[in-house]
C-alpha cells in the first residue's frame, strides 16, 4: 500500500478493499486499543487527502499481508500515519467492526465475510450508522 500526500480516505479504502472484497477499512481521528472498538463519534467521514488530517506530509509504503492479522494491520497504519484505521467484515449483509477478533488473519476475515454473505440476498447496510452504547 502506498500512501503519499495526495492519497484520500476513498484512494485507500478502495486499494484495501480492491485486496480483501468482504472486508472495509474506517478512519478515526484516535487509536484504539486491542479488541475494542471505535466510537463512531470519532469516524472521519470525509474524503479529505490524509496529509491534511494529520498535519503532517506522509509518504508510506507498506505491504498489507493476508497473513497479518487485524491488530497488526491497524497498528501498523497507525504508527506509519497517526490515524486511526478499524477493519470490518461483511456479515449476513451488515458491517461489523472486526475488534473481537482482532487476532484473526486479514485472510481469514474475508473468508468468514465471504461464507457468510454467500447465503444472503439483501442489501448491506452499515452498522456504524447505529448508536450502539
Amino acid at each position: 500500500m502506498r500512501i503519499n500526500n495526495l492519497s484520500t480516505l476513498q484512494n485507500i479504502r478502495n486499494e484495501f478493499h480492491n485486496k480483501f472484497p468482504y472486508l472495509k477499512i474506517e478512519f478515526y481521528r484516535h487509536d484504539h486499543d486491542a479488541k475494542h472498538s471505535s466510537p463512531k463519534a470519532d469516524q472521519i467521514s470525509g474524503n479529505e487527502k490524509i496529509s491534511d488530517l494529520v498535519g503532517h506530509s506522509v509518504n508510506v509504503d507498506f505491504e498489507i499481508q493476508p497473513l497479518m492479522t487485524v491488530g497488526e494491520f491497524e497498528k501498523i497504519f497507525y504508527e506509519k500515519t497517526s490515524l486511526g484505521v478499524q477493519v470490518f467484515r461483511k456479515s449476513a449483509g451488515i458491517w461489523l467492526q472486526t475488534s473481537s477478533t482482532d487476532s484473526w488473519t486479514l485472510e481469514k476475515q474475508n473468508g468468514k465475510g465471504e461464507r457468510s454473505d454467500s447465503h444472503v440476498e439483501i442489501d448491506p447496510i452499515d452498522i456504524t450508522d447505529f448508536d450502539v452504547e
